[in-house]
């Protein structure tokens, strides 16, 4: 067997090798990757809908918003929470965040799951801002100078939470 040949074995063989190694650490972290991301989500269905005891994912029906990524009903009957994903203006990933709606219509909480501008429009105050309001009223809160973009992307979410939830509501009647 001359040079070439040993030296495309022995590559053959490493790669081989480096591929069994990926795939075994694949097949090890996988689960818990699932259960941290499932978990993650739960963590943002309770803060956003406090007052549930738990959740049903519905199936996504009729003319859903893009951003819509679920819609889960609290088990208590107590509201809706409603996940999305939505595309600002200045980052190629996407905001993410999680929309309680009570039993009442109004927003109960939102949580901010996934930001990644590099100016802050108050991942933390600014979702405060929408509690209370409801598909009538949300559209006023006030949008944040300086970063108009995000804080409208939010509100955008926001309002299609609010198509879901008349999605799922009247698909309920």
């Amino acid at each position: 067997m001359n040079n070439r040949a040993k030296s495309i074995l022995v590559l053959t063989l490493i790669c081989l090798i480096v591929t069994a190694l990926l795939a075994f650490v694949n097949l090890v972290t996988a689960p818990v990757i699932e259960e941290s991301n499932a978990q993650k989500v739960q963590n943002s269905l309770r803060s956003a809908l406090p007052a549930a005891d738990g959740f049903v994912a519905l199936d996504l029906t009729g003319d859903m918003p893009t951003t819509v990524t679920g819609v889960y009903q609290a088990e208590n009957g107590s509201g809706y929470a409603v996940t999305l994903k939505t595309k600002s203006q200045y980052s190629s990933d996407k905001m993410g965040l999680t929309v309680g709606i009570g039993a009442d219509g109004k927003i109960a909480g939102i949580v901010l799951t996934s930001y990644y501008e590099s100016k802050d429009f108050g991942k933390e105050s600014y979702p405060k801002t929408y509690l209370d309001a409801d598909a009538d009223t949300y559209a006023s809160v006030s949008l944040v100078s300086g970063v108009t973009y995000s804080s409208t992307a939010f509100r955008n979410a926001v309002g299609d939470a609010f198509t879901a939830y008349q999605i799922i509501k009247e698909a309920a009647q």
